[in-house]
């Protein structure tokens, strides 16, 4: 048997050109010969294989980013660090879903089995927090607000100092 008799009987096995291409480049065949026995233009081979690679790509389960993030390698001090700190590059998953590489998870000290998030969208990006980060912005965003004299004497005591004010009061009655 031919090779093109060979390459005949694997492409008689399926229903579409497309299976067919598939098949053939499976059995390691070239596109040219592929092309030629089917009778279709190289390029339409072409679109099929490199269509399939990128679907495959993209179907593929992503684990986090493929290369390590760099930090700066200089003897820059902790202030430039804080300035500059290290780009990390994200993949999103098929629906939208940012994939966080696992070693970020655990240095965020963040959960990937239904943990929370908080998200502020800026100007030049989007800004990631934990929870508890987020809880302390939003503490000290209060503390700008109120004035200096709200921090002078403790409400508690304050609060407590009121209440047996009233009691005495109310026992003078």
């Amino acid at each position: 048997m031919s090779t093109e008799d060979e390459m005949k009987a694997i492409a008689d096995g399926q229903t579409t050109i497309a299976g067919k291409i598939r098949a053939l480049a499976a059995a390691n065949h070239s596109r040219a010969d592929i092309a030629r026995v089917l009778q279709r233009s190289y390029q339409q081979v072409r679109n099929v294989l490199e269509h399939d690679k990128v679907r495959a790509k993209a179907s593929a389960p992503s684990h986090g980013v493929a290369e390590n993030p760099a930090t700066y390698e200089t003897e820059a001090d902790d202030a430039f660090r804080a300035k500059y700190p290290p780009t990390i590059r994200l993949s999103l998953d098929k629906n939208g879903g940012v994939v966080l590489p696992a070693a970020l998870l655990e240095a965020m000290r963040w959960r990937a089995d239904g943990g929370v998030i908080i998200a502020e969208p800026r100007e030049d990006g989007l800004f990631l927090m934990s929870t508890d980060a987020s809880l302390r912005r939003v503490q000290q965003k209060l503390r700008d607000m109120l004035p200096p004299e709200a921090f002078e004497e403790n409400w508690a005591d304050a609060l407590i100092a009121d209440r047996r004010r009233e009691a005495a009061a109310e026992e003078d009655e």
